[in-house]
C-alpha cells in the first residue's frame, strides 16, 4: 500500500491547531461621547481623510491604538517592526449610513515580500467590524495546498468568531461555505453567517469569514449587526403555497445555443454548440411581501411599474420580409477606393453630407468581434456638426456591400429623469430601429426576436437615477424556437437628437446546430430547474428614502427564493439529456455526499480524499478507495491539481490536435486529454487511449513525475538506484520517475516493496497527487 506520509500530515495538522491561541479582545472602551480632536490628528495630504464638517467620535489615536492591538492578535503584524505605509479615514459607514466608522489601511513592500491589511472600526463602540489581511512572497509561483478539511476551518472560524463578536454564533445559521482560491496564492475558506429572528434569516445581521485552508490563519471578517430590531408580525402572513404560486407566475424557461469553445482558442465562429434551456428573466430570483403579496425589487422596495413592451405584428414582419432580397456575393472582393465610396453613400443616406473619411482597413478572419470572421473595410470619419465635431467608423462587409456595424461618438452629459429633455420616446426610438432594419437587413427580420421591453428605473441616491442618452435596442437570432445569442442586431438611438449612434449585425450565414429534436418538454425543464431553489421567509432591510445619508430603514418580512445548495447551483440544463451544465457547456457531476462520505469513513485516506474533493480535484461519484482507478480518472484528478493550484506550464506545445484513436473532439473528457497532453503528462501518439483501464503504479508515478516537471530528468535512469525488494520488477523506462517520486516523499519511505506492476488504487492515486502539490510553487 501507498501510505505516504499520513502521520505526518496528521503531526503537521496538530501543531497548526496550535499556532494561534485566540483569546478575547476583552471590554473596548466606549467612546461614544468623546469628541476632542487635537491638531495632530487632522487631516494630511494623501494619508489621512475626515469627512468634512464631521468631529470624530473616537480620535485617531484612539483608533490606532485598537487596531495596532488587533492585528498583532489576529494576525501576528506588529506596527512596530516594519515601516509601514498608513492611510485613514474617518467617514459613514457605507453598509450602515447612520454610523460613523474609522477605517485605517496598512501597506508595507520590500522587494521579496508584501503585506497589506485594512480594518474598519465602529467610531462609538470601537468594535471591529472588519479585518482584511494579506501577505505573500513576490517569488512565489502557484497556490499553497490546502491542509485544513472544511470542518477544521470551520472550529478554526467560529473561535475567532467568539472573539470577535461573542454571543452572535448563537444567534447566526451557517448559510454557505465553499473553498476556493484568494489572492491567487491562498486556498481559502469562506463561512457566512446569518443572524435569525424567531427561526427566520435576518440579512442584515451576519457574519462573513474567510480562513486560510493552508495556516488556518484570519484573512477576512466582515461583521455587521442590529442589537434591537423592530420586526413585523407574522400575523396575516400568506400562506407558502400561495407566495409559491405567485413567484412561480413569473418565471419560464427559454431555448437556446450554448458554444462549445476550445480552451486553447477562442473561436469567433464556433464550431460546436448544445442545445440547452435556461431559466428567463435572471431566474428564481423574485421577492414578494409576505403581507401583502406584492412583487418587491432588489433593494426590497414595491416594484410600482410594469415594463412596457412593443413589437412587430405577424403582417407587419411579412410586409418588410416580402419586399427584402438577400445579398449576392461579389465575385471579388470591394477595393478600397470602392469601399470608401460606398461609405460615403451609406453615411450620406444616415448623416449627411459633412462627413470626412480619415482611414480605411481591410480585415479579414477574427480581427473584429462584429466580423465574425468575414472579409470586411473598417472606414473611420468625422461628422462636422454645428458645434462640435464626433467621430465614427463605418464596418462594411467586403464581399456583399453590407454594412456590419456604425458607430458615432459623440460626448453628451449624463442627464437624469427629472430634467431629461428627451425629444424622442422610447416607442418611437423603437420605429426608428425597425426601419433601419428594414433599409439595411430586411431579410433578417422573421429571423430575429423583435420584441423588447422597458421597465423605468427608480430612485438611486438623493436624485433620480442616472440614464443613458441613449434608447438601447437588442433583437437577439431566433433559429426554430431557440435563441442564438451571439448573433443579433443592436440599435441605440440619441434620445434627445434622434441619431443613430450605434447598429451592428453580428451574423454568421452558416452554422452547424443541434437538431430541435426529441427535447425536454420546456415545463420538465422548468422542474428541473426550478427545483434547484427553495421558497423561504426572510427579513430584510429596506432604506425608503432615496437619500442614502438620510436613511429612513424599515424590516419587511417576505418570500424569496433560495438555492438549495449555492455551491452546486447549475444554471443550464441539457435540452436533449436533461443534465445540468455550466457556462462553457460542460456538464456538472451530481455528487452523492453521503455515498462518499460513507466509502471514506475510517479508511487511511479519508482525510486526504475530503481534502481533494474539496477542491474540486476529486470526483466523489464512484470513488472507491481500495479500488483501482481507470486512466481517464487519473488524467482528471493530475489536470484538476494544476488547474486548481494556479499553475500554468505549457511544457509541451500543440494538444490543440489529440492524435489518439479514440479520442474525438465531441467526448465530455476530450479537454482533459488536450491539457494532459499540454502539461507534458502524457504523450500525444497516434495510438488507442484505452480510457477505462487500469494505470499500473510504475505508469502513475511517472504521470506525475511529468506533471512536477522532472520528466526529462526520470529519463536518466542509470544516475539512480532503487532499494525495494522487487527492484527487479520494476521496467526500466520508469526507474527513473519511482527514485524522485521516493526522493521526494511521494511515496512512504518505510515501503519495502513498489508493486510496479499492480493497477493503482484511487486512494494510493489520491495521496501521491496530495503530495506531490507541496511541489507546485
Amino acid at each position: 500500500m501507498l501510505r505516504m506520509g499520513y502521520g505526518l500530515i496528521m503531526i503537521v495538522t496538530l501543531l497548526l491547531f496550535n499556532t494561534i491561541n485566540i483569546f478575547a479582545i476583552g471590554e473596548l472602551p466606549n467612546y461614544k461621547n468623546n469628541h476632542e480632536m487635537t491638531d495632530q490628528y487632522l487631516m494630511e495630504p494623501g494619508q489621512n481623510y475626515i469627512e468634512p464638517g464631521l468631529t470624530p467620535e473616537m480620535s485617531r489615536e484612539e483608533a490606532m491604538d485598537i487596531v495596532e492591538k488587533t492585528l498583532s492578535k489576529y494576525v501576528g503584524i506588529d506596527l512596530k517592526n516594519r515601516d509601514f505605509q498608513v492611510g485613514t479615514e474617518y467617514r459613514r459607514d457605507w453598509q450602515r449610513p447612520e454610523n460613523y466608522v474609522w477605517v485605517v489601511h496598512l501597506y508595507y513592500h520590500d522587494p521579496a515580500e508584501y503585506v497589506t491589511a485594512s480594518i474598519t472600526l465602529d467610531a462609538s463602540k470601537g468594535a471591529i467590524l472588519e479585518l482584511n489581511y494579506d501577505a505573500g512572497q513576490y517569488t512565489n509561483v502557484g497556490r499553497a495546498p490546502l491542509s485544513l478539511t472544511k470542518s477544521e476551518a470551520r472550529t478554526r472560524a467560529e473561535d475567532y468568531i467568539r472573539s470577535l463578536a461573542p454571543g452572535k454564533l448563537e444567534q447566526s445559521t451557517k448559510v454557505e461555505s465553499e473553498a476556493y482560491s484568494h489572492y491567487g496564492s491562498s486556498t481559502v475558506y469562506s463561512f457566512q453567517y446569518t443572524g435569525e429572528f424567531n427561526n427566520i434569516p435576518y440579512d442584515s445581521n451576519y457574519i462573513h469569514i474567510t480562513i486560510d485552508g493552508t495556516d488556518g490563519s484570519l484573512k477576512s471578517y466582515n461583521h455587521r449587526w442590529d442589537e434591537e430590531t423592530a420586526l413585523p408580525s407574522m400575523e396575516g402572513i400568506i400562506h407558502k403555497t400561495e407566495a409559491e404560486s405567485i413567484l412561480e407566475g413569473d418565471s419560464e424557461v427559454e431555448l437556446f445555443y450554448l458554444p462549445l469553445r476550445s480552451d486553447f482558442h477562442y473561436e469567433m465562429v464556433p464550431e460546436n454548440f448544445r442545445i440547452a434551456y435556461r431559466l428567463k428573466n435572471h431566474g428564481m430570483t423574485g421577492m414578494i411581501d409576505a403581507h401583502s403579496g406584492k412583487m418587491l425589487d432588489w433593494s426590497g422596495n414595491e416594484v410600482d411599474q410594469k415594463a412596457t413592451k412593443i413589437d412587430l405584428s405577424r403582417e407587419q414582419k411579412e410586409k418588410i420580409y416580402g419586399q427584402a432580397s438577400r445579398p449576392e456575393t461579389r465575385s471579388q472582393p470591394l477595393n478600397q477606393k470602392d469601399a470608401e465610396t460606398l461609405a460615403k453613400e451609406k453615411l450620406k443616406n444616415m448623416i449627411g453630407d459633412s462627413i470626412t473619411i480619415l482611414t480605411s482597413q481591410y480585415t479579414e478572419g477574427e480581427g473584429y468581434w462584429e466580423s465574425s470572421g468575414r472579409k470586411t473595410w473598417t472606414v473611420e470619419f468625422s461628422v462636422e456638426k454645428e458645434d462640435e465635431i464626433s467621430n465614427g467608423r463605418l464596418m462594411i462587409d467586403a464581399d456583399t456591400a453590407e454594412i456590419i456595424a456604425y458607430n458615432q461618438w459623440d460626448y453628451h452629459p449624463i442627464t437624469s429623469l427629472e430634467n431629461d429633455s428627451e425629444t424622442l420616446s422610447w416607442e418611437e426610438g423603437y420605429e426608428k430601429a425597425i426601419e433601419l432594419i428594414e433599409t439595411h437587413h430586411p431579410y433578417l427580420i422573421k429571423e430575429i426576436r423583435t420584441e423588447q421591453s422597458m421597465t423605468d428605473g427608480g430612485l438611486w441616491g438623493d436624485r433620480p437615477e442616472w440614464i443613458s442618452p441613449e434608447y438601447n435596442y437588442h433583437f437577439p437570432r431566433i433559429i426554430g424556437k431557440a435563441v442564438y445569442d451571439e448573433n443579433s442586431i443592436m440599435v441605440s438611438i440619441d434620445r434627445h437628437t434622434g441619431e443613430v449612434k450605434n447598429y451592428t449585425v453580428r451574423w454568421t450565414p452558416s452554422l452547424t446546430l443541434p437538431t430541435q429534436e426529441d427535447l425536454l418538454k420546456p415545463d420538465q425543464a422548468l422542474d428541473l430547474l426550478k427545483n434547484q431553489f427553495t421558497l423561504e421567509l426572510a427579513y430584510i432591510r429596506v432604506n425608503e428614502n432615496v437619500n442614502t445619508e438620510n436613511p429612513k430603514e424599515r424590516i419587511r418580512l417576505v418570500y424569496r427564493w433560495r438555492p438549495s445548495e449555492r455551491s452546486s447551483l447549475a444554471s443550464y440544463l441539457d435540452a436533449k439529456d436533461g443534465s445540468f451544465i455550466d457556462y462553457s457547456g460542460r456538464k456538472i457531476a451530481v455528487n452523492d455526499k453521503e455515498s462518499f462520505e460513507a466509502a471514506i469513513s475510517g479508511h487511511w485516506v479519508e482525510r486526504t480524499a475530503q481534502l481533494l474533493a474539496q477542491q474540486g480535484i476529486l470526483d466523489i461519484d464512484g470513488f472507491e478507495p481500495d479500488q483501482s482507478i481507470a486512466r481517464i480518472d487519473a488524467i482528471k484528478m493530475m489536470v484538476r491539481l494544476l488547474e486548481n493550484s494556479g499553475f500554468q506550464r505549457y511544457q509541451v506545445a500543440g494538444a490543440e490536435d489529440v492524435h489518439f484513436e479514440d479520442v474525438m473532439e465531441q467526448d465530455e473528457d476530450f479537454r482533459f486529454i488536450q491539457w494532459a497532453i499540454r502539461y507534458g503528462i502524457i504523450d500525444n501518439k497516434p495510438e488507442i487511449f484505452h480510457r477505462e483501464a487500469d494505470v499500473s503504479r510504475e505508469e502513475m508515478t511517472q504521470m506525475i513525475v511529468n506533471l512536477l516537471g522532472y520528466k526529462e530528468l526520470s529519463a536518466a535512469t542509470h544516475i539512480f538506484t532503487l532499494d525495494y525488494n522487487d527492484a527487479d520488477n520494476i521496467s526500466e523506462e520508469y526507474w527513473g520517475a519511482i527514485a524522485i517520486s521516493k526522493g521526494l516523499g511521494l511515496i512512504s519511505a518505510e515501503t519495502f516493496e513498489f508493486r510496479p506492476k499492480e493497477a493503482t488504487t484511487m486512494a494510493e492515486m489520491a495521496e501521491m497527487l496530495y503530495q506531490a502539490s507541496s511541489y507546485l510553487k
